[in-house]
């Protein structure tokens, strides 16, 4: 037997299908899984331009481990697809090829600030050097991912100021 889910928002007086999924309050802009049966938030659901509310009927976590199934018990079927898929488009595959050997190519002219670079990295993955929230030049909030760690001096690595992309570039350009 399968159930509808419809995306209400709370407090509306429509009656739906929440009783089904545990619940008669269901959170503001949530919906049900169709698979797992819980009630999450809107934001826990893939969009979905063709769907009546925007989102899929599966949560994220449902639907990841669908497709990790589906590609364990059809492994053939997914390696065609790759094949095809480069057969395709062999320009992405030479883009990426030309990006590596650039890539290759700067890091053997310019040894010291890979180095420095390799060390704030490692050292940021394992927990011993912390990311700020905000730039040291401008003050303003800067999610981690986008601050950059700036060397004054790359035969001291561990001395970085963190940037945000503006600032990393205006330094650049005054050196």
């Amino acid at each position: 037997m399968t159930y509808r889910v419809e995306y209400i928002p709370f407090g509306t007086g429509i009656p739906s299908l929440w009783g089904v999924f545990g619940t008669t309050n269901p959170p503001p802009y949530s919906k049900g899984c169709i698979i797992c049966g819980e009630v999450k938030e809107i934001g826990d659901y893939h969009k979905r331009a063709d769907a009546i509310d925007g989102h899929q009927n599966t949560c994220k976590i449902c639907q990841r481990n669908y497709r990790k199934q589906w590609a364990r018990s059809n492994r053939e079927q997914n390696i065609e697809n790759a094949r095809q898929n480069r057969e395709a488009n062999p320009r992405s595959r030479d883009s990426i090829e030309r990006m590596e050997a650039k890539k290759r190519i700067w890091r053997r002219r310019n040894p010291e600030k890979f180095k420095a670079s390799r060390m704030v990295s490692e050292r940021v993955f394992r927990g011993t050097i912390k990311k700020p929230t905000m730039c040291v030049d401008c003050l303003k909030a800067t999610p981690k991912k986008n601050l950059a760690g700036h060397h004054e001096d790359y035969s001291k690595p561990l001395e970085v100021e963190w940037l945000c992309p503006g600032c990393h570039k205006l330094r650049h350009r005054e050196e």
